[in-house]
């Protein structure tokens, strides 16, 4: 998980970090799967998710490389 996460705002992160943070699609484009896979694996937990605000959700890069090499979310 990002260093600090509950206590960081993210307009404060440099953008090499902002660009870390993925959308499904975008997630789903670089490991060159579908989204809805993407969404169902985030679902079963094999990929950790970020919850930003109420209805969004993101995918920090190097928490689900970390998830898929090692086999844990």
């Amino acid at each position: 998980m990002h260093p600090n996460m509950s206590h960081w705002a993210f307009s404060d992160l440099p953008d090499e970090e902002r660009q870390k943070f993925l959308t499904a699609p975008q997630l789903a484009l670089l490991l060159q799967l579908h989204a809805k896979t993407v969404w169902k694996m985030a679902r079963a937990g094999e990929i950790p998710r970020v919850a930003i605000g109420r209805r969004s959700i993101r995918f920090f890069l190097p928490d689900v490389v970390r998830a898929l090499t090692s086999g844990k979310a």
